[in-house]
């Protein structure tokens, strides 16, 4: 089959932007989507036209799809992509036209991941993510975009190597996918492989690795997705042990000067401490209360009732972040782009140093975590 020609520029390209990355059992945040945010990745199914959202230039947001069969399948050298069943237009199932197919019946997507399915760390493995890369190669689409599901074992030292040596070749856009069940990036090893990939594999997006996606943006990843609702309710307790014990925080509630998630019993005592959040949805919540009082205050909404308060918020907070931290691109070199995330990290260790100064002495210290100090180039406490 012929090669497509090359792609046209897209008035919603989402270039530098951070998106909101959705499953089918979290589709309903997108209510909550503040306005800052910049699109979103949506698992396949219809799009209702009011989440076409449209920002302050008046452009299309955009939205990327995600059929996510990692989820459920595992890529083979055979078979490392997992379609559905041939359709009329191709009835012997052929990959390369299947992917053709893929791309022409995605709209109103901007962007489209290839079904591609887990990549487990081992022989097999690579010789299925080579096998796509020679299937993608074949046939250029204009929205089509590599997807890489990463299995455990890859965010090491040597995997990271191999796998950006695997990419390097490739000429269309490509995603790694790094799924919390199957891939997180919850240690400091992890987070440096993943900045060896993005940094040494050009045009390579990261998609839901919750905070570590803002680090691979600012380390050269061409995107990346935010998977809110994973993130939070999987967020690491702070040590220590509170007195009085208190009910652990669930999902976590994003903080936006200490850039951590409060999760577990010693965040909850401190709450209280922690003053008011001035974010859209808390701002929101005071104004309709009219207490004469500005926002909402974080023990309040460590009691909310329903998790989608604190969703809401967190997303509110994480669009913020991203909006400080891709001000004023494209005309932003790399290099002030690591300045502005290695800033925010390092205020937030200031900040948690603050507090604590400023905390009742019979409480445990809020610690900054070890993910936080790696971003902030602060060496381990």
């Amino acid at each position: 089959m012929p090669r497509s020609p090359d792609p046209l520029p897209r008035s919603s390209d989402p270039l530098s932007r951070v998106l909101l990355h959705l499953r089918e059992s979290t589709s309903t945040l997108l209510e909550h989507v503040p306005e800052s945010a910049a699109g979103a990745v949506l698992p396949a199914g219809p799009v209702p036209p009011q989440h076409r959202w449209t920002v302050g230039s008046g452009r299309p947001r955009p939205l990327v799809l995600d059929p996510a069969r990692y989820r459920t399948e595992t890529a083979t050298p055979r078979h490392p992509f997992r379609f559905t069943p041939p359709s009329l237009f191709n009835p012997e199932g052929d990959p390369p036209r299947a992917l053709a197919e893929l791309d022409r019946w995605s709209a109103p997507f901007d962007l489209v991941l290839t079904p591609t399915g887990l990549l487990t760390c081992d022989k097999a493995g690579i010789q299925a993510l080579m096998e796509a890369v020679r299937l993608v190669e074949d046939v250029r689409t204009h929205r089509l975009v590599l997807a890489v599901p990463l299995g455990p074992g890859w965010l090491t030292a040597t995997g990271a190597q191999v796998l950006a040596a695997l990419l390097d070749s490739v000429r269309i856009p490509k995603a790694l996918v790094l799924d919390a069940e199957h891939s997180p990036v919850d240690s400091v090893e992890r987070l440096r492989a993943l900045r060896c990939v993005v940094t040494e594999s050009p045009d390579t997006a990261v998609l839901g690795p919750g905070l570590a996606a803002l680090d691979a943006l600012a380390h050269g990843a061409s995107f990346v997705s935010f998977d809110e609702t994973t993130t939070a309710v999987d967020a690491k307790p702070y040590p220590g042990e509170p007195f009085p014990p208190a009910s652990p925080v669930r999902p976590g509630i994003l903080h936006r000067r200490l850039l951590t998630y409060l999760a577990g019993p010693t965040a909850t005592v401190h709450l209280e401490g922690l003053g008011r959040c001035c974010c859209e949805p808390c701002l929101r919540w005071g104004e309709e209360r009219g207490h004469g009082q500005v926002g909402r205050p974080y023990s309040v909404l460590g009691q909310e009732g329903s998790a989608e308060a604190a969703h809401a918020h967190n997303l509110a907070v994480v669009s913020d972040v991203a909006r400080e931290l891709t001000r004023g691109l494209p005309d932003v070199s790399e290099a002030e782009k690591r300045g502005r995330w290695w800033r925010l990290c390092f205020e937030a260790v200031r900040a948690h140093d603050w507090h604590n100064g400023a905390a009742d002495p019979a409480l445990p210290p809020l610690d900054p975590p070890e993910e936080l100090l790696f971003w902030a180039g602060y060496p381990e406490r």
